[in-house]
């Protein structure tokens, strides 16, 4: 094996580095879903996530790291599919189901819920964030019929006039400036009602005011208009009422900045169609503020979710507005009732833009496929295997790559193993996932010690990746009957208690600690809390300090 002079980095006492498997790292996405899983699109439909295509719109959540979270629109970028273990968490608001290291936007019931935590990690009465398991599709007749009233109530007229000869006919027209609105009130007359409606421009005509030319919807056929107002008579049911809500907020309607939306009608000038809202906001729960000329509805992150799904708004400006940049805050907490396995399912990842997306309503992480860029493949070199490593060295062996990974084939692990022990020297080997270490070393043999990374007790998706838990890590580490270290490097923030238990299960003999050498911008603890840790692993390890804290001092 070729060997490279250690420059004392990290082990102090470590005099080479080497490794015969090498190119890319194996830490890869474990982070999927089953068949038939609910994704939700940026068009505010559902779609199962094995029909996702690249380059689809989802909603998801923004990366931010100071302030509240909010929900955006965000491209898939890549996908793939593969076979895993699948878990189901039930909750109040439904179940999700993925495999059980997918994190999950929620936590325990004493912290804040908006935290990644590994689907396996959920236990009964834990809280997960919750935002809608609704499709804006799919509606009964009655609730069509309601929204054609709606936006005939705000933006159409029914007139009829004589023509030159006295006869008297129908006409409907609609201004609709709004293209996506246009073609959905369109296709909803013509599938429901089998009318057809012409495109138009409604003339600047200042003795009328009305501004200037504006994109209209219309008919001149009487029995077309006939047939519209028979069907849409108004009555007071729920499914009618929650689509007269929507096509009059559609239309007449303005979603704000702040918690309402406004329905701009006259009280005293349209007082039917006034009284119409009323009955439909009683019936429906909605809470309400009358106004003069208008009827506010109040909002909650939940009362924005029924207007957006289940009543179903359609302008392309003010349904995104009902949640695109908005904040986390408020979102529905979905307590956990139970967990339990599915066994093994073809499940699939997908990788989003913001790194997050929302599955059977959960919002959730996405994978990290093509994280790491072009790199060479992994591979084995064979000819690394006919290179002497003399004796007398302490040699770290796989300090480019965890030889110890899942993905690693076993024979490149018995090869690599077998030759290092043909030369009398000392190794170290390190891995993120130490129990697989216990297939393959020899444990009578003093010349061998183990160690692995725990950076902190928290788990950071964006960060670990594949990784197993630092808990998993801790514990497999334990397992081993050799001399142990512990590596926190690079350190981020973590709970102290938490951390040092870790640690003690651990039983190494040595702790090294250092910081991020890479500027990756990770979460780090204050010097403050570094001192604790270490004045708290001092009570029964040997601690090793890097030079690098000292960065730590201008945090």
């Amino acid at each position: 094996m070729k060997l490279y002079k250690s420059k004392g980095q990290m082990y102090e006492w470590v005099t080479h580095t080497g490794n015969v498997i090498k190119g890319e790292c194996p830490h890869d996405c474990e982070y999927c879903h089953p068949a038939g899983t609910l994704i939700l699109m940026a068009d505010f439909t559902q779609k199962p996530i094995e029909n996702i295509a690249i380059g689809d719109d989802v909603i998801g959540v923004n990366k931010a790291e100071i302030g509240y979270r909010r929900f955006v629109v965000s491209k898939v970028v890549d996908a793939s599919v593969r076979c895993a273990d699948v878990v189901t968490i039930n909750t109040t608001h439904g179940k999700l189901n993925c495999t059980k290291e997918h994190p999950v936007m929620g936590s325990s019931p004493t912290r804040n819920v908006r935290e990644w935590r590994r689907a396996g990690l959920f236990k009964k009465n834990d809280l997960v964030r919750y935002v809608s398991s609704l499709s804006k599709s799919d509606y009964s007749r009655e609730h069509r019929l309601g929204y054609i009233k709606g936006v005939r109530d705000g933006d159409g007229c029914v007139f009829h006039p004589s023509d030159n000869y006295g006869h008297i006919y129908y006409g409907f027209e609609m201004v609709c400036v709004d293209m996506e609105l246009s073609e959905h009130v369109k296709s909803e007359i013509h599938d429901v009602l089998g009318v057809d409606l012409l495109d138009g421009v409604k003339r600047k005509n200042k003795k009328l005011s009305y501004g200037s030319d504006c994109p209209m919807l219309h008919t001149r056929i009487t029995r077309d208009v006939k047939l519209i107002e028979q069907e849409t008579f108004f009555r007071l049911n729920a499914d009618f009422a929650k689509g007269y809500i929507a096509g009059m907020i559609d239309t007449d309607g303005s979603v704000e900045v702040g918690p309402s939306v406004r329905i701009a009608q006259s009280k005293t000038a349209n007082t039917i169609k006034y009284n119409h809202l009323l009955d439909c906001c009683s019936l429906l729960g909605l809470r309400i503020k009358e106004e003069k000329a208008g009827i506010r509805i109040l909002l909650d992150f939940e009362t924005k979710m029924f207007i957006l799904f289940e009543c179903g708004l359609y302008h392309s400006y003010k349904s995104k507005r009902l949640l695109i940049g908005s904040s986390l805050k408020g979102s529905t907490r979905a307590r956990v009732t139970s967990t339990s396995l599915m066994g093994k399912l073809p499940v699939f990842n997908l990788q989003t833009e913001c790194a997050s997306f929302i599955a059977n309503g959960f919002i959730v992480h996405n994978c990290y496929m093509k994280r790491w860029g072009k790199q060479n493949p992994l591979h084995f070199d064979e000819h690394e295997l006919t290179i002497g490593m003399g004796s007398g060295k302490f040699i770290f062996v796989g300090s480019g790559c965890d030889m110890f990974a899942n993905d690693i084939p076993v024979e490149w692990i018995e090869k690599t193993i077998a030759h290092c022990l043909k030369f009398d020297n000392r190794y170290l080997f390190q891995s993120k996932n130490p129990f697989a270490m216990l297939g393959f070393l020899p444990f009578e043999n003093d010349n061998l010690v183990v160690c692995t990374t725990i950076e902190t007790n928290r788990w950071y998706p964006d960060i670990m990746h594949k990784c197993p838990t630092p808990q998993q890590r801790a514990y497999g580490l334990a397992s081993l009957p050799l001399k142990r270290y512990v590596t926190i490097e690079p350190i981020m923030d973590f709970d102290l208690e938490e951390l040092v238990e870790l640690i003690k299960i651990c039983n190494p003999v040595q702790v090294n600690i250092g910081a991020d050498s890479g500027g990756n911008k990770l979460p780090e603890p204050t010097i403050e809390k570094v001192r604790e840790l270490v004045e708290a692993l001092s009570e029964f390890t040997v601690i090793s300090k890097k030079r690098n804290l000292g960065r730590l001092e201008t945090k």
